[in-house]
């Protein structure tokens, strides 16, 4: 069973409860995450359900079929995708000569990515880094169970970059993700200045 059609297997569950379809909606991003498929197509499937449609498969699309629509050319894809998760559909109907129709069918139905940007975060440290923070931390809670008034005593000092532009945008940093993939978390970067920052 494929993901999708895990999902509206849930959406006509919740039609069943006789979930509205908004709840419906609520229901499906709370549980799929970000491989949810969109609030448009949420509703259009509820509405199918609920206007008394069984079947939970794609119907049967007319017309002249997708020839280039080929295990070898869904390979030829995913070979590409693997070099370069940045690459856009254009970019691989150029290289591959391959209808970009056809090629982003390849992507979101055939090998199930899902293009998304990168979730920025501060900083991000090395793991030399965390296991000192970690250590500093638990020495921290440890003198200051031994001396509860330990903090009140505290006068420090400490320079902290402070990033005042962003190079890569999150809309010119996409990538593709597989279902399950954790999402790429990318590092505010750009030119610094050094701020003095003091805590009594």
């Amino acid at each position: 069973m494929t993901e999708r059609v895990e999902q509206r297997v849930c959406i006509k569950f919740c039609v069943k409860l006789e979930h509205s379809s908004a709840e419906t909606v609520r229901i499906i991003q709370k549980v799929f995450g970000d491989d949810a498929m969109s609030a448009a197509q949420i509703k259009v499937w509820h509405k199918r359900f609920k206007d008394g449609r069984e079947s939970v498969e794609s119907d049967p699309r007319s017309g002249r079929p997708a020839t280039s629509r080929t295990p070898e050319n869904v390979e030829r894809v995913r070979a590409a995708v693997s070099q370069g998760r940045r690459r856009t559909v254009r970019e691989l109907e150029a290289d591959l000569g391959i209808p970009k129709t056809t090629v982003s069918q390849i992507l979101t139905q055939d090998l199930g990515l899902k293009r998304v940007t990168g979730k920025f975060i501060p900083q991000l440290l090395l793991p030399e880094q965390k296991e000192r923070r970690a250590a500093v931390a638990s020495d921290l809670v440890q003198t200051t169970s031994k001396e509860p008034d330990f903090l009140k005593k505290v006068v420090t000092g400490d320079e902290s970059s402070v990033c005042t532009c962003d190079p890569e945008t999150k809309t010119q940093s996409p990538q593709w993700k597989a279902p399950g993939a954790p999402r790429l978390k990318k590092a505010r970067q750009g030119r610094k200045l050094k701020s003095m920052l003091t805590v009594f």
